[in-house]
C-alpha cells in the first residue's frame, strides 16, 4: 500500500478527532486575506511534528510554516491537544 493512501487515511481519522473541537474562526471586521483552511493547517502541523523539520520548511502544498505554527498556538491556547 503506497504511502500517501496510508497517510490520507491516517489523516481522514486525525481529522474526525482534532476537527469538532477547533476553536471558531473570529470574525475580522477590517476584511483582509480569507483564513486559511483548518484541515490544511492541522495537515501543515502534522508534517511538522513528524518530520522534525522547522515552520518555515514547511512544504508549499500545506498554508505557510507561520501559519500553521499560529494555528499550532491557537489549539495549544484553546486546550485542543489535551481534549483530542
Amino acid at each position: 500500500m503506497p504511502s500517501t493512501l496510508v497517510e490520507g487515511n491516517l489523516m481522514d481519522r486525525l481529522w474526525e478527532r482534532v476537527g469538532p473541537p477547533l476553536p471558531a474562526a473570529k470574525p475580522m471586521p477590517k476584511g483582509g486575506r480569507p483564513r486559511a483552511d483548518d484541515r490544511a493547517c492541522l495537515e501543515g502541523i502534522v508534517y511538522v511534528l513528524r518530520n522534525g523539520v522547522r515552520w518555515r520548511d514547511v512544504p508549499s502544498e500545506f498554508p505557510s510554516g507561520p501559519t500553521c505554527w499560529r494555528r499550532h498556538m491557537e489549539c495549544t491556547a484553546e486546550g485542543v491537544w489535551e481534549t483530542v
